[in-house]
């Protein structure tokens, strides 16, 4: 087998590699009790040559994928965590995914010379690309774990940011406290309470609602409150004082500035650790999920456990709720993947009437569907979760992911064994309720061999999913409509993990295996083998295999740095397109990196979404100077004034305008 190098590699001595046995005793020296961020900088120990490139490469230049190929039999390293759970064996596929990629990538080149879009390229590539995020180290010790990323955005939609898991801390990116001095510990005296699942065969109805057979095996109470130190307080007295500048500037944008240009050659030192004390969030067991949208944050844990936040304080988010899960028969459980949707309560143009629910993937256990408590009763009064459904009828496959469609009307589930699962869903306004269909298990093409799902993503219109798989080299594409079918099948070269649609484009897709490669997919943008001269659209044709799409696969790589010439591929923990699609975030484990997707950054905006933004902005504007301090009578009278305007505008423009945003103020 041969293996995928840069234009420029050199050949090497045995003496030039490191020993593995001695790396570990360095790494056993500089741990410091489990904080340390030490990175697997020394080749696998075996008899394969380990595949060097020259040290003299441009610092500023990203590594590009070449199709030259070595004089010699090896392999790239990979950024891995020394606790994590991946096997490290020459027949996995992490091993081998450089010469699988490489591969892929000679297919992708012959196809590249006769199709319309030739060597053009989705992503900015001049010197400092992509951009990266200082003090934005982002890892989980589960191998499988993609969903360690989430993008958050402010009340309106005007900024953005990102929050990561970092082993068993929640750390915002970006954000380093070189003092080191914060003493915000919110998991504290909050002992979790333990929920018993039923994992036993169940041969009742489909679902159980909180009211008949959960209760049988559920309990929970709630969490008492956090004391507020006093540096809390004049924390959250200086954010208050900081008001959002009103610009129709995108939000990706803003964001973006933070970013510093790109550098192939790091250091740990550039790369601090984010300690307990100084996180966003400190936790007592190892995140798996992380998901974070008006005004919520739930993550799950790798052994079953639950919390909910809110995160009303940027600077304290507040317990809510907390469990942990587990089977009768006192196994432990996963929490798979968590996602936090909502509900219109009725269809006046109110933007602040939603119902908002939380579906946890329990594994074995199936899915439990929450409705969440009210932002205004977080810091009064003591409040929790209830059950709304618990979903376990999938003939025993464990449920790795399960996602609402945007619109409100599908749910879908990805599990082992080769399963799809879809679910109509409704609400009920009347009762606040949410109701499911029966799960019906979508037919899988013959062709298509026995597979496992990891996670999954819907398009911005709800006509397409999408998910990825980590026992099959392949993403798989599905259409709603007419029905429910596989439309076409992605070769990724290896397994895949993380997966994103774009929120504006709807053929657009990224995904990632789980180092070094992230590919982007245009279903918009394919031809026919036998006329390469035309253009059409995937999504117009039914398991072609004459079709191919417009593929992209782009090298996500460091060089090590105690040998320069050693390149190791980063470990990718999540992806997040920013809210206007013109950057993909993509977390690995040293940090987070920005990529400009160039469709978006040269798209330009209708006049009718600078007005929106512009009304947006002012909306927040006063927001923000309503908490500051008491307004003058002067300046209420204005705000008075204007709101009068805002309300005579039609009600369906001012939907559009509001819609999407997140309002996680309910005060």
């Amino acid at each position: 087998m041969v293996y995928y190098e840069e234009s420029q590699s050199i050949s090497s001595d045995n003496n030039d590699w490191f020993l593995a046995a001695t790396e570990e005793n360095s790494l056993e020296q500089q741990d410091d009790e489990a904080e340390s961020d030490y990175s697997l900088d020394y080749e696998y120990l075996g008899p394969r040559k380990p595949n060097y490139r020259s040290e003299q490469d441009p610092d500023s230049d990203a590594s590009e994928l070449s199709c030259s190929s070595p004089d010699h039999e090896g392999f790239d390293m990979w950024d891995e965590d020394p606790y994590s759970t991946n096997d490290f064996t020459w027949e996995s596929n992490d091993m081998r995914l450089t010469g699988f990629i490489k591969e892929r990538q000679k297919e992708l080149n012959k196809l590249n010379k006769i199709a319309p879009w030739k060597n053009s390229t989705f992503w900015r590539k001049e010197k400092g690309w992509p951009k990266q995020l200082p003090c934005s180290s982002s890892t989980t010790n589960h191998d499988q774990s993609a969903s360690a990323l989430s993008l958050v955005l402010s009340d309106y939609g005007l900024s953005e940011k990102l929050h990561a898991v970092y082993r068993d801390r929640i750390v915002e990116c970006g954000k380093f406290n070189n003092n080191s001095s914060t003493d915000i510990k919110v998991t504290a005296n909050t002992d979790n309470v333990t929920t018993w699942l039923e994992t036993n065969d169940y041969h009742g109805n489909n679902f159980s609602s909180s009211s008949i057979k959960f209760n049988e095996t559920h309990a929970s109470v709630s969490l008492p409150k956090q004391p507020t130190t006093m540096q809390q307080q004049k924390q959250q007295q200086q954010q208050q004082l900081c008001s959002l500048e009103s610009s129709t500037n995108n939000a990706d944008d803003n964001f973006v500035s933070k970013f510093i240009p790109y550098t192939k050659y790091i250091k740990r030192s550039q790369f601090p650790v984010v300690f307990p004390q100084d996180a966003y969030l400190a936790l007592d067991f190892e995140p798996l999920c992380l998901a974070e949208k008006y005004g919520y944050m739930a993550i799950g844990g790798v052994e079953g456990e639950f919390e909910l936040y809110c995160c009303m304080d940027e600077n304290k988010p507040v317990k809510i709720w907390g469990t942990k899960f587990k089977g009768k028969d006192n196994v432990l459980l996963m929490t798979n993947s968590v996602q936090i949707v909502r509900w219109k309560k009725s269809d006046s143009d109110q933007q602040e009437d939603y119902s908002y629910f939380l579906l946890a993937c329990m594994n074995d256990a199936g899915i439990l569907i929450y409705d969440l408590p009210s932002h205004r009763n977080c810091n009064t009064i003591i409040s929790t979760c209830h059950l709304n459904y618990h979903i376990r009828c999938f003939d025993h496959v464990p449920i790795n992911d399960a996602r609402v469609s945007p619109n409100g009307q599908h749910l879908v589930c990805v599990g082992d064994d080769a399963c799809i699962f879809h679910l109509s869903v409704s609400f009920n306004q009347q009762k606040n309720r949410l109701i499911f269909g029966t799960p019906q298990k979508l037919k899988i093409p013959t062709s298509i061999p026995t597979f496992s799902s990891q996670y999954l993503t819907w398009s911005k219109s709800s006509l397409f999913f999408a998910h990825t798989s980590d026992t099959h080299n392949a993403v798989f594409i599905w259409k709603t409509q007419p029905k429910f079918e596989m439309l076409h099948k992605i070769d990724a070269g290896g397994y895949t993990y993380a997966i994103q649609f774009h929120p504006e484009q709807e053929g657009v897709l990224a995904f990632s295996n789980r180092y070094g490669y992230i590919h982007t997919i245009n279903l918009d943008e394919a031809i026919f083998r036998n006329d390469p001269n035309k253009y059409v659209s995937i999504t117009d044709y039914y398991q072609n295999t004459n079709i191919v799409t417009r593929h992209e696969i782009t090298m996500i790589s460091f060089r090590g740095e105690k040998n320069r010439k050693l390149r190791i591929l980063a470990k990718i923990n999540g992806l997040q397109w920013s809210k206007e699609g013109s950057y993909l975030y993509v977390s690995t484990k040293k940090r987070v990196l920005a990529y400009e997707f160039i469709q978006s950054s040269r798209h330009v905006q209708s006049l009718e979404k600078m007005a929106g933004k512009k009304a947006l902005s002012i909306l927040e504007d006063q927001k923000n100077k309503r908490k500051k301090d008491k307004e003058s009578p002067e300046k209420r009278k204005k705000r008075k004034l204007w709101s009068e305007k805002w309300d005579k505008v039609p009600a369906h423009v001012r939907y559009n305008v509001l819609g999407n945003t997140h309002f996680a103020s309910h005060w």
